[in-house]
């Protein structure tokens, strides 16, 4: 018998001195348990009436046998000490983790058979085995009990497993408490066998188990036939080793350690969807013989069917929002070519696998319709013919779904569906006479007028889908025959037939714009001019000395803006570019009338726009650098949503970054009648604010002043001098 002393250094040596010549080992991996029954296990020390005694008061094991697999990871292992089914540890020296200083421990409800757990733990996510509580009683109450342990492993024979139940070996676990001069030994026995050829199985990953004789069947999906492809866990027989959990499980295969099982295997390959040139796939048959030890000879084979390649039918990606395709103006159909480049440009449609073959499909609509009349609501009705030669018939106005066939080479097909909508996204577009020239006539009170008419402007007529008709063309479409007309610049009416004329236009060119309109509210127009004269005699007998309506765009600090489109309504219609020096000019032929005018410019959103601006809009919104103008605070209210905060400087370095092209909510230049008076400076949403000029009964010239704002520019970078 040999005297093995537990390890220490000069620290512990004071600590451990009482129990050097008791604390007696037998060799690590003796076959002879009965060597180490001289030693006095749940000895009691009788020390001197000063010194303590110690007792156990709680001593808490698993009663289970484990996997002989688990042996070599249990075997003088820290992590398993502790409560049984929990995984937090009682900490450990740093030298000797098989010595646990100044054990001390507390009440816990709940924590194993004993209620109590060790004060200082550690979590190591490994179940505990076991643990014992001990107390000094009697003597100094300064003692500070300390717990040593150490594992002897002893192996059986074959003849010794098949005696003793299966009992592969068993760990020795000799636990001591030591406390001053006093210490108490106790053994704990761990129990490991061997398991059954009936305790293994496969893991989940398997297709399914007893197929046709075949224990498991394993798909790797995969371009090729690519055998690395192929893992262990998937393909051999398994227990869960006593420390598996769901989070961090633990197989320990057949063919392990300790286990006293040998695996052979022989695999026939099978090559599938083409042969062994192209390399797509394999049926592998795998069988595992197993050989056990004990009895030196095979006692069982697992089978097992491996399948690498091209197991799955082509996928299709669908779009997540249903998409919409729109008729031809010609045939007020839509129609599309079943191929995979067609459906992803039409559809967004997309079709997925590694040896694509051909793919088809129909057409079903939904709701019922019988000569014309709706008989049944969401039912979905199969268009016959709805495909041919891979070209769909033409489908009219409706929902409809695609039922998508696909295969491939290796002999897989998938079917899906796809749901559309087919819309008539054009409206009619007009065509315009090329301008008319009228001659005013007397109006009976000194004056001229001529009444225009929609259809003066009509150069010929049009068809649409749904025109009013009754005329059709070659195609089916009907005659439009709805017309409206008003001044560019002027609201648009479908109710507005026809215009009046007056001495005011006269020597002016009045730009038209002639609106049709199909049955479904839908419309389109055209810009034409007429040209209006007062010669043969003349209508309007009273001379005036023609006026103007003219004025400058500037920006805050007095810059003229260059290339601002400034309309005239009213009275009149027109339309003035500002020039380099950021005047518009209109000529009023007679006195009168009312004009309204509007600036606009909507081009270059980042023009004046950097990073500098967001720092100063954000100084103004945590109020470090208050922005010190009116027209500065609409600048930075990008969103226009009447106030300034977060949500400008998001929307501002979208636009910086490239992720909006053009403000969402807002143009790009705003203008504000220079004549305006803010109510107060520091909130200019108080009121509306105008960002037109409007004149009324003209008799002189008049001025029209604009302050010009650079959304999203604070600091007037800028620039005026083009047409951005």
């Amino acid at each position: 018998m040999k005297f093995l002393i537990p390890r220490t250094n000069l620290s512990d040596l004071l600590f451990m001195v009482s129990a050097l010549s008791v604390f007696i080992f037998a060799p690590a991996q003796t076959s002879n348990w009965k060597q180490i029954q001289a030693v006095h296990f749940n000895q009691v020390e009788h020390p001197e009436a000063s010194e303590p005694v110690i007792v156990f008061h709680c001593i808490d094991w698993i009663k289970d046998t484990l996997p002989s697999y688990d042996l070599d990871f249990v075997l003088n292992n820290p992590s398993t000490i502790g409560n049984p089914g929990f995984v937090e540890s009682p900490k450990v020296t740093t030298n000797d983790p098989q010595i646990i200083p100044n054990a001390k421990w507390r009440d816990k409800k709940g924590a194993g058979a004993c209620n109590y757990e060790p004060v200082n733990l550690e979590y190591d996510s490994v179940s505990n085995l076991g643990y014992i509580y001990a107390r000094a009683i009697n003597g100094d109450s300064t003692c500070q009990t300390s717990l040593f342990w150490r594992d002897r492993v002893e192996y059986y024979s074959c003849e010794d497993i098949l005696k003793n139940g299966g009992i592969y070996a068993r760990i020795f676990r000799r636990w001591a408490a030591i406390c001053g001069g006093a210490r108490k030994d106790t053994v704990q026995v761990i129990s490991f066998a061997r398991p059954r050829i009936k305790d293994f199985v496969f893991n989940v990953n398997g297709e399914e188990i007893g197929h046709e004789g075949f224990d498991r069947v394993v798909t790797y999906q995969a371009c090729s036939g690519d055998k690395s492809l192929i893992k262990k866990e998937d393909v051999t027989p398994y227990v869960d080793s006593y420390f598996s959990s769901n989070l961090k499980p633990k197989p320990a295969f057949i063919d392990g350690k300790n286990g006293k099982y040998r695996v052979d295997i022989q695999d026939q390959d099978f090559p599938i969807c083409g042969g062994i040139d192209l390399n797509r796939g394999w049926k592998i048959v795998r069988s595992l013989l197993v050989f056990d030890s004990c009895q030196a000879a095979y006692i069982d084979t697992f089978r097992v069917i491996i399948k690498i390649g091209d197991y799955k039918g082509p996928a299709w990606i669908k779009p997540q929002q249903i998409p919409e395709i729109y008729t031809e103006p010609q045939t007020c159909t839509a129609s599309f070519y079943a191929t995979a480049t067609d459906l992803k440009q039409k559809f967004g449609l997309e079709v997925k696998d590694c040896h694509l073959g051909g793919i088809s499909a129909y057409v079903e609509v939904k709701d019922r319709y019988v000569n014309g009349v709706l008989v049944a609501e969401n039912v979905w009705d199969k268009l016959p013919n709805s495909i041919y030669n891979n070209n769909t018939i033409s489908l009219s106005e409706g929902h409809y779904r695609l039922i998508l066939f696909a295969g491939d080479a290796c002999f897989n097909t998938s079917q899906d569906t796809c749901e559309f909508i087919v819309k008539d996204k054009s409206a009619p577009a007009p065509i315009c006479v090329d301008g008319l020239t009228v001659e005013l006539l007397p109006d009976g009170n000194g004056g001229g007028k001529f009444t225009l008419h929609a259809a003066d402007f009509i150069a010929e007529g049009i068809y649409d889908c749904y025109g009013q008709g009754p005329d059709t063309n070659f195609t089916g479409q009907r005659l439009v025959t709805h017309y409206s007309i008003n001044r560019v610049g002027e609201r648009v009416d479908s109710s507005q037939k026809k215009l009046e004329l007056d001495c005011a236009q006269v020597g002016r060119v009045v730009l038209i714009e002639l609106h049709a309109w199909d049955t479904r509210g839908k419309h389109d127009y055209c810009v034409t001019y007429v040209e209006v004269m007062d010669e043969n005699p003349k209508s309007c007998h009273v001379i005036v000395e023609p006026g103007y309506i003219s004025g400058t765009v500037s920006t805050e600090g007095n810059t003229n803006v260059q290339g601002v489109t400034v309309t005239i309504s009213g009275s009149l219609s027109g339309v003035f570019t500002t020039n380099s020096n950021g005047g518009y000019s209109f000529l009023i032929y007679r006195p009168g009338g009312e004009y309204t005018v509007t600036p606009k410019l909507d081009k270059n959103p980042l023009n004046g726009v950097s990073t500098f601006d967001l720092l100063l809009i954000q100084k103004h919104i945590l109020g470090i650098q208050v922005l010190n103008s009116p027209y500065k605070m609409i600048a930075a209210d990008v969103n226009n949503s009447k106030s300034i905060s977060t949500l400008d400087l998001i929307q501002l370095r979208k636009l910086i970054l490239g992720l909006d092209l053009h403000f969402l909510n807002n143009t790009s230049w705003r203008f504000i009648d220079a004549a305006y008076v803010f109510p107060d400076p520091t909130k200019p949403w108080l009121e509306k604010f105008p960002e037109e000029v409007y004149i009324n009964n003209l008799t002189t010239n008049s001025n029209g002043n604009f302050v010009a704002i650079k959304i999203g520019d604070m600091n007037a970078s800028a620039k005026v001098n083009t047409s951005e």
